[in-house]
């Protein structure tokens, strides 16, 4: 297997260069905890949603990776 690097890059060549804002439904109950948090920790929400969803996400390597396995199943499924 080759290694990809962990750049911004490997993301922008699969969703391209865009800066967007996520707009999503948070269940009540999830969003009291968020507000919370931000609460005791002193930081903005924005800040709180962007650090758990980096710490939780795959990184752009890892996910490159498992394209390219998800395409190496696809490969061998066709034979």
């Amino acid at each position: 297997m080759t290694s990809v690097p962990d750049t911004p890059a490997v993301g922008e060549r699969a969703l391209g260069p865009h800066d967007t804002r996520l707009v999503t439904h948070i269940p009540r109950d999830v969003s009291v905890r968020l507000r919370l948090l931000a609460a005791v920790t002193g930081r903005p929400m924005s800040h709180v949603v962007a650090e758990l969803l980096a710490r939780e996400l795959p990184t752009s390597a890892e996910l490159a990776r498992q394209m390219q396995q998800m395409g190496a199943r696809d490969e061998h499924a066709g034979r």
